[in-house]
């Protein structure tokens, strides 16, 4: 005994997005933010981060947002940011109509090396680019000792 199924034209279409999403991601891993084919509208920025020799420096990439939109903390060693961007466009012409929204939260976490002063760091945000620095406590910061010929 046979069964036929009917043709859905739609659940082709989502197996040619999933085949053009696996080829980007393989071919261009670092051009584009990860994303969740199960979670819509999540996101996650791009973060570059770095110990300097009495700071520690982060930088994201959050083009579009507004810095009253993201969330810094600090709790237990571990440096979270968080945010949501909602923007829509729409533009009315004579011979056209178009209307375009984007929306996302993210959310990144990272484990600090080392004890920080939660309340000297300083952020800002210019271009896109949010710019956070964590100063060290004087006790965590890295001592070199020098070896002695014996």
């Amino acid at each position: 005994m046979f069964v036929i199924d009917r043709y859905n034209p739609l659940v082709e279409n989502a197996r040619m997005e999933d085949v053009f999403d696996d080829f980007f991601d393989s071919t261009f891993p670092d051009s584009f933010p990860v994303r969740s084919k199960k979670f819509k509208g999540v996101w996650t920025p791009f973060i570059d981060f770095a110990e300097k020799k009495n700071y520690f420096f982060l930088k994201a990439k959050l083009p579009g947002m507004k810095k009253k939109n993201i969330h810094i903390s600090i709790n237990d060693g571990i440096l979270s940011l968080s945010g949501e961007i909602k923007r829509e466009n729409e533009e009315k012409k004579a011979d056209y109509y178009r209307s375009e929204r984007f929306f996302g939260k993210f959310e990144r976490s990272i484990r600090l090396p080392s004890e920080v002063k939660s309340d000297k760091v300083k952020s800002t945000m210019r271009n896109g680019i949010l710019t956070v620095r964590l100063p060290k406590k004087k006790s965590s910061r890295r001592r070199g000792v020098k070896a002695k010929a014996a």
